[in-house]
């Protein structure tokens, strides 16, 4: 009895402490979105290159648009694909919308309009308005 006792209360402990973690990587997402609105760019970039690396996809995606944009970073298409594809990979609809604009416009990247398609499909289905537009 005493065991399942121990058992539940590292359970909780192990929950609790996955909650924290995933607040963490979610505010170091939304001090970057402070820092870009306050002009601090390369803090923002700082912020949402943790973000991404700690699993945050919307990190990856915002860095992803500043990668190829180059805003506030040096332009780096190559970099730019790299984030999209991660951050469709991990369920972020903006990145499937952006690697399929990619895809559509031949821009940096192969044109492949039925890539373009599945993602902004996928994209789609996940809730994207610009993305249904786009079909």
């Amino acid at each position: 009895m005493k065991q399942n006792g121990i058992l539940l209360a590292g359970k909780k402990l192990l929950i609790s402490i996955l909650l924290i973690s995933g607040s963490l990587y979610a505010n170091t997402f939304d001090e970057g979105l402070i820092a870009f609105s306050n002009g601090e760019k390369a803090k923002a970039v700082e912020l949402w290159t943790q973000s991404c690396d700690n699993g945050n996809m919307e990190g990856c995606s915002s860095l992803g648009v500043l990668y190829s944009e180059g805003r506030s970073i040096k332009k780096d298409m190559k970099k730019a694909i790299e984030l999209y594809k991660k951050a469709c990979l991990g369920e972020n609809m903006e990145g499937c919308y952006s690697l399929g604009v990619l895809y559509g416009e031949g821009k940096e990247i192969k044109q492949d309009k039925q890539k373009a398609i599945e993602l902004y499909k996928k994209a789609c289905k996940g809730g994207h308005i610009s993305s249904c537009y786009k079909l």
